[in-house]
């Protein structure tokens, strides 16, 4: 009984220093990634507070990147 306390201790430590591990390369991130974040939150609440007229000039791709589209051609008065 005593050998198998060990052991199992022994298994936890282990799991827990995983674990731990595990968790300090999940906190890492690197510049690219935070910048690339960082560009899509400012897009994200830009977008949410644009006025309506302004929303219509904004697309959003299968990326959730935020691009603006072409301006709409509006009629042009004929000339005199």
């Amino acid at each position: 009984m005593m050998v198998e306390q060990k052991l199992m201790l022994q298994m936890n430590a282990k799991n827990k220093a995983e674990e731990v591990e595990d968790e300090t390369v999940e906190l890492d991130v690197s510049d690219e990634e935070m910048a690339r974040r960082y560009e899509t939150l400012v897009g994200t609440i830009g977008k949410k507070f644009a006025k309506k007229r302004d929303r219509a000039n904004y697309e959003e791709d299968e990326n959730g990147d935020i691009k603006p589209i072409k301006a709409k051609k509006v009629f042009l008065k004929p000339q005199d």
